[in-house]
C-alpha cells in the first residue's frame, strides 16, 4: 500500500470537509465545557451498523507494516498513522506519549500526527484534560462526540471535528500512550470494525514504540561506551607520555649517576697516589 493509494482511499465521500469549515466547532469551543459523559459516544459503536471487513486490504496493510518495520522502522510511526487514516476513512490520525514536565505537570505529548492536524504535531496537552486520559481512566477504546465542548485545545486549528476515536497503546510499562483517529465532517463516523482494526494498529504502535526505545537504548549505550573508550584512551595516552617522560628523567638521573661515579674512583686514585707520594717521601 503504497502513499498515492492512501490519498485515493482518503478522497471518498466520507473525507469531505463539512460545510461549516470550523465555525460551528469554534462557537462550541467558546462555551463552557461540558461534562465527560456528554462528549462519550462509545455505546454507538456497538449499536451503529458495522461494515463488512475487507480482508484484503487489511491483510496488505499488515504485510506493508511488517516490512516498513524490518527496513525503515524511522518511518514506521508516520506509516502506520496514514495507513489507519486509510483504513478507517479519518481525517487526522496521531500517536500521543505521557510526559512529565521537570514542574511536575503530567502532559499527553503529541509525538506524531498526520492529516488535516498534522500542524500539531510536538505540541501537547494537559493529561487530566485530555480525550486520551479519560481513554486512559476508562482503560478501553473511546468514542467522543463534538470533543470540542468538552477538550477545548482539539479546536486550535480551527477544523472542525466531530468524532474521534481513541485506543490504548501498552508499551509494556505503566505509562501507555493513546492511538487516535478523527473525523472532520458529518458523513465519516467510526463503528466498531474502526475499533477492531485501529486496536490491531494499536499493537504495531506498541510493538514500534518498543523498538524506538530498545533503538534508543542501545544508541545511549554506544555513545557511553564511545565516551569510556575515549576516556581510556586518553588516560593511557597520558600514561604514556608519563612514563616517556620518567624514562627521560631516569636515563639523564643514570648518566649523572655514571659521571659521578667516574668523577669519585678519579679522585680516589689520586688519593691514592698523593698517600703513597707522601709516604715515599717520609721514608
Amino acid at each position: 500500500m503504497n502513499t498515492q493509494t492512501i490519498r485515493r482511499n482518503r478522497s471518498g465521500p466520507r473525507s469531505r470537509r463539512s460545510p461549516d469549515n470550523g465555525h460551528g466547532q469554534r462557537e462550541i469551543a467558546q462555551c463552557a465545557p461540558v461534562q465527560l459523559q456528554d462528549v462519550l459516544a462509545t455505546q454507538k459503536l456497538r449499536s451503529r451498523r458495522k461494515r463488512k471487513p475487507n480482508s484484503y486490504q487489511e491483510n496488505v496493510a499488515l504485510y506493508s507494516l511488517a516490512r516498513v518495520m524490518a527496513g525503515a522502522p524511522d518511518i514506521l510511526m508516520d506509516y502506520l498513522l496514514a495507513m489507519a487514516m486509510d483504513l478507517c476513512n479519518a481525517g487526522s490520525a496521531g500517536l500521543s506519549v505521557p510526559e512529565t514536565l521537570p514542574n511536575g505537570e503530567e502532559i499527553f505529548r503529541w509525538t506524531h500526527v498526520c492529516g488535516e492536524l498534522n500542524g500539531l504535531a510536538g505540541g501537547s496537552t494537559p493529561r487530566n484534560l485530555s480525550a486520551c486520559g479519560a481513554t486512559l481512566e476508562l482503560n478501553a477504546p473511546q468514542l467522543f462526540d463534538r470533543p470540542a465542548r468538552r477538550f477545548p485545545y482539539v479546536s486550535k486549528e480551527h477544523v472542525p471535528i466531530v468524532e474521534e476515536l481513541v485506543i490504548p497503546v501498552y508499551a509494556g510499562d505503566a505509562r501507555p500512550g493513546t492511538l487516535w483517529v478523527l473525523s472532520h465532517n458529518e458523513e465519516a463516523k467510526f463503528d466498531s470494525e474502526d475499533v477492531r482494526l485501529l486496536t490491531g494498529l494499536a499493537e504495531f504502535a506498541s510493538c514500534a514504540l518498543r523498538l524506538g526505545r530498545a533503538r534508543d537504548n542501545e544508541r545511549q549505550a554506544l555513545e557511553t561506551s564511545a565516551a569510556k573508550i575515549a576516556a581510556l584512551q586518553q588516560t593511557e595516552d597520558t600514561l604514556t607520555r608519563s612514563q616517556s617522560s620518567l624514562e627521560e628523567i631516569v636515563h639523564a638521573r643514570t648518566v649523572q649517576l655514571r659521571q659521578l661515579s667516574s668523577r669519585l674512583m678519579a679522585l680516589q686514585d689520586e688519593e691514592r697516589r698523593r698517600i703513597a707520594r707522601e709516604l715515599h717521601d717520609s721514608v
